[in-house]
């Protein structure tokens, strides 16, 4: 088994880049929030229902909401770990080869734990056609 050697990451973030992440990722760990209470508040208020058409609608819409949840729970710790990385001053650093996350990456996922060559690296071993 052969291991990456973490290369030092190329330039650190400025702090003002920092707090605009830092903020970003705040902005979006409460929209998350906010769909998730809204999703427990759907679960919650289930009552009893007329027939078997509003049984089967009721049931997708509690699997969607169960589902929304799970993946919310997902993002949030990965907000916590990023704010926490910003806090620790290694945000932006792939977890796996220890290079900087390239800017746009992290405009569009902040939360992000690996570069991009990583990333692809990983859902490429987790392909199903691997298996074929």
């Amino acid at each position: 088994m052969t291991t990456r050697k973490k290369a030092v990451p190329e330039a650190a973030f400025s702090p003002e880049e920092l707090e605009q992440f830092r903020q970003r990722l705040l902005a979006e760990r409460q929209r998350i929030e906010g769909t998730m209470k809204s999703s427990r508040s759907n679960l919650a208020n289930r009552g009893p229902r007329e027939n078997i058409e509003e049984t089967g609608s009721e049931d997708f819409i509690h699997s969607v909401d169960l589902s929304m949840m799970a993946k919310g729970s997902e993002t949030l710790q990965l907000i916590d770990d990023a704010l926490n990385n910003i806090r620790k001053g290694t945000f932006g650093i792939c977890q796996d080869c220890g290079k900087r996350i390239g800017a746009a990456r992290l405009e569009i996922r902040p939360y992000a734990r690996y570069c991009i060559d990583c990333k692809s690296a990983r859902e490429s071993q987790n392909s199903p056609r691997r298996h074929a």
